[in-house]
């Protein structure tokens, strides 16, 4: 809990994203087939450096068909991240409906990231309104 505040003041995420992002991630370990979900997802929402990288490099390894495992990252994660990422794992439980909590997880890291990152209509240039209304939500 302490370790997800300290992210939340870091990354001025709020804690509900910082949740949802372990469980992204965590969901994403334990059910390698939720990738197919992520195709319209942008890795950039993610508030943190250290979550960003492990789900590129997890994303990375999935599209790869290479082992999940979490001593296979050992190349690509330091021995901190390593044991962060330890920790998502382990606290990561089952779920018997997991592709809808998968989803759940990503809308709420892109409506929350959409609430910090969203300028106002105020202070957008004419350009930059009409792109609101094309963009795919």
């Amino acid at each position: 809990m302490r370790n997800n505040q300290k992210l939340c003041y870091d990354s001025s995420a709020s804690l509900k994203q910082i949740r949802a992002e372990e469980r992204l991630i965590g969901l994403l370990q334990l059910y390698p087939g939720c990738i197919k979900m992520c195709s319209n997802f942008n890795s950039d929402e993610i508030s943190t450096t250290l979550f960003r990288k492990i789900y590129i490099q997890l994303c990375e390894k999935i599209n790869n068909n290479l082992d999940i495992d979490l001593m296979n990252f050992s190349e690509c994660l330091t021995d901190e991240e390593i044991g962060r990422f330890s920790g998502i794992i382990a606290r990561c439980a089952k779920n018997n409906n997991h592709t809808k909590e998968f989803a759940d997880c990503i809308s709420t890291i892109h409506s929350e990231y959409m609430k910090t990152h969203t300028k106002k209509t105020s202070e957008m240039t004419d350009d930059e309104f009409r792109s609101m209304f094309n963009k795919k939500i």
